[in-house]
């Protein structure tokens, strides 16, 4: 449950925690060809990092085995940045972003809890913004957030 921080907290970084693990989903796919699954967690350094698995005979067909997983990292000095552009990008409009901020029970000011920062990803994907991981980092790129890749298959 996301609190409003008290004045003395005011002016820290809009997304910010004490790094419990969380995790939403992104996306799932289910086709005969192949299975999708992508997940966020904010993990107990702070890290964001997107987890996904493509299992199937087109991932066969691409990598020569059937299971292709991979990781997005994203570290917590960052994260910060990646939620203010999360929160810009899906609501564009000032009054837009103040009634999210509102809704969840925060104002500019004050840190927000992490979980946000999962919020605002997992609707944007549900929005269609990100299909993929891959869209997702081209994106971070484009706004100069590093990030660390790896997969194996």
């Amino acid at each position: 449950m996301l609190t409003n921080r008290g004045s003395a907290e005011r002016g820290r970084a809009l997304f910010h925690d004490e790094h419990p693990e969380l995790s939403v989903p992104l996306l799932r796919i289910d086709t005969p060809r192949v299975k999708v699954i992508l997940d966020a967690t904010i993990q107990r350094d702070g890290s964001l990092v997107l987890d996904g698995q493509d299992l199937g005979p087109l991932v066969h067909e691409m990598w020569g085995d059937g299971d292709y997983e991979y990781w997005l990292t994203i570290r917590p000095p960052h994260l910060d940045h990646v939620g203010r552009a999360l929160l810009q990008e899906r609501y564009p409009a000032e009054a837009e972003r103040q009634a999210w901020l509102a809704r969840h029970g925060a104002a500019p000011t004050d840190a927000l809890r992490l979980p946000l920062l999962l919020t605002l990803l997992q609707e944007l994907f549900e929005a269609g913004r990100f299909s993929s991981d891959s869209d997702f980092r081209a994106w971070l790129g484009e706004r100069g957030i590093p990030t660390e890749f790896s997969s194996y298959a």
